[in-house]
């Protein structure tokens, strides 16, 4: 597991992390300075959740509708 894949990692993807203010990761945690090299790193964190689920496990989006009613009648 990688930092940049976790949901908690603070950052906008592609970011530029090492010119970025220290931050934690989760609330847990103490803040940190973050790197290129750092978040590419492998850990075994108890706090990390995958930033994406697999596509099995995501919910359908339901398909909208189109209604031919308008509100408010369609009178004269």
């Amino acid at each position: 597991m990688r930092c940049k894949d976790c949901k908690w990692y603070p950052w906008a993807p592609g970011a530029d992390p090492s010119m970025l203010p220290a931050h934690r990761c989760h609330p847990s945690l103490p803040f940190r300075r973050w790197t290129s090299a750092s978040i590419e790193q492998e850990r075994n964190c108890e706090f990390f959740k995958p930033s994406q689920q697999p596509e099995a496990a995501r919910p359908k989006d339901k398909e909208k509708k189109a209604t031919t009613k308008k509100k408010g009648g369609g009178g004269k």
